[in-house]
């Protein structure tokens, strides 16, 4: 009797503690997987601890308007426009994302992605340069990629350094 007792204690101990395994990893799972978010206006947008990325198949409104509770939560940001129609794209057209980074990352990160559109205008060859923070430390580097797709896929790739 106190044997079987003995065995069921230790049986229940081992599948105990190999429950509490996979609870954990189904919950650290949870918090790497994106989760549907509002982090732009107009946007359908996933966010994880490190990146959020957004979706809009409307008109680009310019200048985005990004939502208080999302700011300064990332080091990655990716947007992918996939309007049917003419995109114009102006000095302050995505100047807001600058307060989606966190303050102090030290590797910040702008992906766009123009897809479907029938003309893309851009204002001046330099407007990307304005989505990431000022106050970024001088050591940071930043990233960004630019990906058109219309008939052919283009990509563009710059990386800026202090």
């Amino acid at each position: 009797m106190l044997r079987t007792a003995l065995l069921s204690l230790i049986l229940f101990a081992a599948l105990s503690s190999s429950s509490t395994s996979i609870i954990r990893k189904r919950i650290s799972r949870r918090q790497i997987d994106p989760q549907y978010c509002h982090a732009i206006k107009g946007f359908a947008c996933k966010c994880s601890y490190y990146r959020v990325t957004c979706t809009n198949d409307l008109q680009l409104p310019s200048p985005i308007k990004i939502f208080d509770h999302e700011k300064q939560k990332y080091q990655s940001v990716e947007l992918i426009i996939t309007a049917p129609c003419d995109i114009d794209v102006d000095d302050r057209t995505f100047e807001p994302i600058k307060e989606l980074y966190k303050r102090n990352a030290d590797n910040v990160e702008f992906r766009i992605k123009f897809e479907r559109y029938t003309a893309l205008h851009l204002s001046s060859p330099g407007i990307f340069n304005r989505v990431f923070p000022d106050s970024l430390p001088a050591n940071a580097r930043k990233h960004l990629v630019r990906l058109m797709q219309k008939t052919i896929h283009f990509v563009y790739s710059f990386i800026f350094r202090h």
